[in-house]
């Protein structure tokens, strides 16, 4: 299990007709809790899994204003140890 600060970084590209094409990017900030579990099947190999929530805010400033980014992120891995 796990909490923390997070930090994220987006980027916003359009391309309206008749119009020069805009593009924006900008940094937030917000917070993250995650949990998982890890099957250790030898000494050297295993699989991962888990969940992560979190909740923060980006800003793009003209092109997208604040951008609310939330819920549940679900992962899967492969683990190897040499």
């Amino acid at each position: 299990m796990g909490a923390g600060p997070l930090l994220i970084w987006g980027s916003w590209e359009t391309e309206p007709e008749d119009i020069v094409p805009e593009s924006n990017s900008g940094f937030g900030g917000g917070l993250y809790a995650r949990t998982g579990l890890d099957i250790l099947f030898t000494e050297n190999f295993g699989i991962n899994a888990g969940a992560r929530v979190n909740q923060t805010s980006l800003s793009l400033k003209d092109s997208a204003g604040d951008v609310d980014i939330e819920g549940w992120q679900y992962y899967l891995g492969v683990a190897f140890r040499f």
